[in-house]
């Protein structure tokens, strides 16, 4: 996708689309202003409607000096997607009634081999085009939502737009929340190709819609809600509902599914570790469904204790993750018993001091909200604090200690 045409576009669009006053602009000229709003409105919607169905297109070859086909791929986490303004463009396409037309033309756009399996690069193809246009609707439903009463105010129906928006999202999402290639379904939730890290420029497909399902209508969350996520054991998506969700009776729903399932079977029919990380942060951040985290922490502790070149970050990540486990569970105990990781390659730890300030950073945690001795918290979070001095987790749980602190004395 050519993220910035669209960016730039949409800025001119805007600039278009600026009020005057009589004075400063002639009839004729308000004339040709409009007639180049709606033709770069209707260049944008050709070129999405090309890039969901082009299938080869041409390109120079270098060596041979000659054009030739290539097959079409595309990438849903192609860098600048996410700072393109969906929502103006929508709020466009709507008024134009250009949306429906969109929409149309990229469902019809989907070609799916259904004697392949979902691993066929042609099904992939497809999911991968319907995760851009389903990113693209939660971006842009997103951004209306927080945004409303100033697109009221700039004359949009932005109520309209987000009913249209938000059927849209609901429409798609549940129809491609499995794999039924049968049917022509896949699911296009599942991110197990990409690369497992956080981002401060893409974020995943689930997460845009559950923060829009918060902003749903009433009746249009719980109903989807209990559509979307009927017959799912996938446990690290559920985590994440919960997590997410801000209404408390769409988490009890969603909770209720999650405690009837077994935590061991997830692991069990797990397809990387990746998916296994992704469940164990989930859970680990859960405040009803943080025990679940245990048993995926192990698992992956021995997995990874019989290699010794995975990376120092996922090391870190599941050292930290003992700690909360332990700081959780209120065993002062179990966060002394557990070890610094070593490796028969000591290179594969760069810094000891890193670890040891970490479990420390917990003591003085356990300390402050389990034991409520705050002095003694305070006196280690003092000394982190003087080792690295803009760190401002030691910082702010050192202000929040004394705060603590003098409100029981008071």
């Amino acid at each position: 996708l050519k993220s910035s045409f669209i960016d730039l576009a949409i800025k001119f669009l805007r600039c278009l689309c600026l009020s005057t006053y009589s004075s400063e602009i002639t009839k004729d000229q308000l004339i040709r202003v409009a007639q180049a709003k709606l033709k770069l409105i209707n260049t944008m919607v050709d070129y999405l409607k090309w890039y969901y169905s082009v299938e080869e297109f041409e390109v120079l070859d270098d060596n041979a000096g000659q054009r030739k086909k290539k097959t079409a791929r595309r990438g849903v986490n192609e860098f600048g997607f996410e700072i393109i303004d969906w929502g103006y463009l929508f709020l466009h396409l709507q008024a134009d009634n250009l949306l429906d037309d969109l929409d149309k033309k990229m469902q019809s756009s989907l070609v799916f081999v259904v004697e392949e399996d979902k691993y066929n690069d042609q099904n992939r193809e497809q999911a991968e085009k319907m995760r851009i246009y389903l990113k693209s609707l939660n971006l842009a439903y997103l951004s209306i939502s927080k945004n409303k009463e100033n697109f009221i105010c700039e004359g949009f129906d932005a109520v309209k737009t987000l009913n249209k928006l938000q059927n849209l999202i609901i429409v798609h999402s549940v129809e491609f929340r499995k794999n039924d290639l049968n049917n022509k379904r896949i699911d296009v939730f599942d991110e197990r190709f990409h690369y497992f890290a956080s981002s401060l420029y893409n974020r995943s497909l689930i997460s845009l819609l559950y923060e829009a399902a918060n902003h749903f209508d009433k009746n249009a969350k719980e109903k989807f809600v209990s559509t979307f996520f009927d017959g799912v054991d996938d446990i690290a998506r559920l985590l994440e509902a919960v997590n997410v969700f801000e209404s408390v009776d769409l988490i009890n729903t969603v909770s209720e599914k999650i405690n009837a399932l077994k935590v061991e079977d997830f692991i069990d029919s797990a397809f990387s570790t990746t998916e296994l990380q992704t469940a164990l942060i989930q859970a680990t951040n859960s405040e009803r469904h943080w025990v679940l985290a245990e048993p995926l922490l192990r698992r992956l502790q021995v997995h990874f204790s019989k290699i010794d070149h995975y990376h120092e970050d996922v090391r870190l990540m599941l050292f930290e993750i003992d700690l909360i486990l332990a700081f959780k569970k209120k065993d002062f105990g179990a966060l002394e018993d557990i070890k610094i990781p070593d490796s028969k390659n000591s290179h594969l730890i760069s810094d000891r001091d890193i670890y040891e300030n970490l479990q420390s950073y917990y003591y003085a945690l356990f300390e402050i909200f389990n034991v409520h001795n705050y002095d003694k918290g305070n006196v280690i979070l003092e000394g982190l604090l003087s080792r690295d001095p803009k760190n401002i987790k030691y910082a702010f749980n050192l202000y929040r200690s004394r705060l603590l602190k003098g409100l029981k004395e008071q």
